[in-house]
């Protein structure tokens, strides 16, 4: 789960402390509401949060050294990509880390500010990259920017800036880099090469801007009932995670909800978790279902929402576009909504909860039957002949499905085990709970749910044979 956070984040980190170095701060009268760092190797993580602004600082050194600034919100972010070096170079801690709201002409751009400096006598920048987290990955992997995201160098004096407007002309991105303590940076053509000073130190002042919307945080002491276990890096993490709208899968790369995560990290933490974090973790769900009910494996927002649009032949809007080609995900949410109606309470805190309404109007009641439907739809066929034919495939024409993400991990078979033999009997089991405690009455609109149970029981005594 380590490689999850710093990698992929995962919300159910209370595993990683051990794992991890961790260096928290000392709060003070006016320290904001986050502010931990983590050290995994040669990378630094720092993570602050407070107000409109939560950011996470990445600094890697070594033979090639980069710096980036992630943000949760619109899963965006800027960085800076050096040229391979002599000798390996170490960044020092960032200091007077504090948190920045610029005006632009596109609106407020909210972020940090700090000093950085780093051992080496020169360093040559390879790119700036700033945007979507997606764009950057991108540029992780391939080494190359889509054009039209390509973002110019201008000068103020010693300052270097990189600024401009997200595609559909709605917020933006900056970075600005002042030279310090004798460091100078020299612009030839497109090439900027920063020269230490007389301490054969590089240093500079940083600022990391982002005008997409900002998240509406869940306050770190908000989330957790008091048995919950006193990990304060573990709590740390989940906090910077935890929003009213999602919570995130990591963080850097994974700034954004993903749907298993989410059902899985919450019905693992649901015990100790205070009833408005699940709630908002099932509301997310249930926001992103499909028209047929299928669960979003994951979201494309902000600005490559905008490029994946223009790229389909519409407009430039950052309209999110979701992932569906998870089979495993679709039988997640009935187990994990059940789960909370079975806790203290469950029953009323569900009945209120699917009375609430996603974004285009419709109930959370209303867009879970069509989930219940699609799970009942699949069922069918095997509870009612079960052969191994009629089992459930990953989608035609796709080489995963499921949580292995992966084809060799499902042997380049297309029958997963754990959808199979696992979440679909359980989610038929679900719903056959949730059906007989009366929360999803209201909904039904005359749906036949009474076969759930009985078709439950077929799954369970017959796919084992059928997966042999």
């Amino acid at each position: 789960m380590v490689t999850r956070f710093l990698g992929k984040l995962s919300i159910g980190a209370m595993f990683l402390a051990a794992a991890c170095a961790a260096e928290p701060y000392n709060p003070t009268s006016s320290a904001p509401e986050l502010h931990f760092s983590v050290t995994e190797g040669n990378i630094y993580n720092e993570f602050y949060r407070d107000g409109p602004v939560a950011a996470h600082t990445v600094l890697t050194s070594g033979t090639k050294p980069r710096l980036i600034v992630a943000y949760p919100a619109g899963n965006s972010g800027v960085s800076l990509w050096f040229r391979e070096a002599g000798a390996a170079v170490k960044w020092a801690k960032p200091q007077a880390m504090k948190p920045v709201t610029e005006s632009s002409e596109t609106g407020p751009l909210h972020g940090v500010e700090m000093m950085l400096s780093l051992h080496a006598s020169e360093l040559t920048l390879e790119k700036a990259v700033l945007g979507n987290i997606r764009t950057i990955r991108t540029y992780l992997h391939e080494r190359t920017v889509d054009p039209r995201v390509a973002t110019p160098l201008t000068r103020d004096g010693d300052s270097l800036i990189w600024q401009r407007r997200r595609l559909d002309g709605k917020g933006g991105y900056k970075i600005r880099l002042d030279p310090m303590g004798g460091t100078t940076a020299i612009v030839d053509g497109g090439a900027v090469t920063l020269k230490a000073g007389m301490d054969d130190r590089i240093s500079f002042h940083l600022t990391a801007l982002s005008g997409d919307e900002p998240l509406t945080p869940i306050g770190k002491d908000e989330m957790l009932r008091p048995r919950a276990a006193k990990d304060e890096l573990s709590r740390n993490i989940l906090a910077f995670l935890s929003y009213k709208e999602k919570l995130l899968a990591g963080s850097w790369r994974f700034n954004t909800y993903f749907g298993r995560d989410t059902l899985l990290t919450t019905a693992l933490l649901m015990p100790v978790l205070e009833d408005q974090v699940t709630e908002a973790a099932l509301g997310s769900v249930m926001q992103r279902l499909a028209p047929s009910g299928e669960v979003a494996h994951e979201e494309d927002i902000g600005e490559f929402a905008v490029l994946r649009q223009l790229d389909g032949g519409g407009n430039a809007e950052a309209k999110p576009v979701y992932d569906y080609a998870m089979v495993d995900e679709d039988y997640m949410l009935a187990p994990v909504l059940a789960q909370y109606a079975r806790s203290q309470g469950g029953v009323t805190k569900v009945k209120l909860l699917l009375t609430q309404k996603t974004s285009a109007g419709e109930t959370y009641g209303a867009a879970l039957m069509r989930n219940i439907a699609l799970v009942i739809a699949s069922a069918t066929p095997f509870a009612e002949a079960p052969t191994a034919s009629n089992l459930i495939a990953i989608e035609d024409g796709m080489r995963v499905g499921e949580w292995r993400d992966s084809q060799e991990g499902l042997g380049n078979g297309r029958y997963a085990y754990n959808v199979n033999a696992v979440l679909v009997p359980a989610a038929l089991e679900a719903i056959a709970t949730l059906d007989a405690a009366g929360v999803l009455t209201p909904f039904t609109g005359g749906t036949d749910l009474s076969k759930a149970k009985a078709y439950a029981d077929t799954w369970v005594a017959e796919v084992p044979s059928c997966l042999m």
